[in-house]
């Protein structure tokens, strides 16, 4: 008798929008009623949003996959009988992919319909993550972003606390016109309520919007998009002046995260086109550990600052 197909779910947006924010979420709630596995797809080489996971109490299993997009025909490849082995070994009940903010989610065609995965698992809904504040900008500076929209059954229009009720309402438009059919959420720190929850679970009633966008035999891009990405790292714990420093540099990132193992112990930073936030980390940080995108720079500025700045 054959098991049933594993339910997936795809969970893209671009660079800071808030998707690992999600899925804690997801795991806080769901983690004991279900047997929940992560894919985290992450562009640099170095996986930093596996420590926000790390922080939910709830069991998990995660397989990553770093230094480039699944989607990409560099990793495609190795990816699908790589997958098929995880499920095979760990068996769950459910399957989140979340996609490195630089994939075009239309290639995940290619994963579902391939010989190794097409009767293991079921594509459920595309679940995207939209910054409210920046999404406008964003969708006119790469198409990976509008066919992110594109393929979402439910979008999540999140940081809605960083911007202008009118800049709320005008990424609500530009959605609607790319994407008229999804259902919208609007959250802060991607939040969702019990019956939201509810509501990402079930299966669709009509064909998923992945399936309807006339690209199921899209190719996966042969290179993800030119964006510089540095990875930093400094074994010594450093002043929390320097932190304080850090977070001052990297206003001018286009995106960084990552966290920062200083005297005074852990802090987690996010940085999103000169909004850094940092809070402390209760997670034990054996290194200070940054990815930064864009502004290559930056990193090279980083690395004399936290080299500097070692705590005594």
């Amino acid at each position: 008798m054959k098991d049933n197909p594993i339910p997936l779910y795809l969970v893209s947006g671009f660079l800071g929008s808030g998707k690992s924010s999600f899925l804690k979420g997801i795991l806080d709630r769901l983690g004991r009623r279900y047997k929940i596995a992560i894919v985290q797809n992450e562009f640099a080489a170095v996986n930093i949003d596996r420590q926000i996971l790390e922080e939910s109490a709830e069991p998990h299993v995660t397989m990553e996959v770093n230094n480039g997009s699944v989607f990409c025909l560099c990793l495609l490849g190795n990816f699908i009988p790589q997958f098929a082995e995880f499920l095979e070994r760990e068996k769950p009940d459910i399957v989140f992919i979340e996609a490195t903010g630089l994939a075009d989610p239309l290639a995940l065609m290619q994963v579902l319909t391939s010989a190794e995965l097409r009767e293991r698992v079921i594509f459920r809904k595309a679940i995207t993550v939209v910054n409210a504040a920046r999404f406008n900008e964003q969708s006119r500076m790469l198409r990976q972003v509008v066919n992110q929209v594109r393929v979402a059954d439910m979008l999540i229009l999140n940081r809605c606390d960083t911007a202008a009720p009118e800049n709320i309402d005008a990424s609500e438009r530009a959605v609607r016109l790319i994407n008229a059919n999804c259902s919208l959420i609007r959250t802060t720190f991607a939040e969702l309520s019990d019956s939201e929850i509810d509501i990402i679970m079930e299966p669709e009633k009509c064909e998923p919007a992945l399936f309807g966008t006339g690209e199921t035999n899209r190719e996966p891009l042969s290179a993800p998009p030119k964006i510089e990405c540095s990875v930093i790292t400094e074994a010594a714990p450093v002043s929390s002046v320097t932190a304080e420093k850090v977070s001052g540099l990297l206003k001018n990132a286009m995106r960084a995260k990552g966290y920062i193992r200083t005297e005074e112990g852990g802090f987690q930073l996010n940085a999103v086109e000169g909004e850094v936030i940092l809070q402390k980390s209760e997670l034990p940080l054996p290194r200070t550990e940054l990815v930064i995108f864009g502004n290559p720079e930056i990193g090279e500025s980083l690395k004399e600052i936290l080299k500097n700045g070692r705590a005594l």
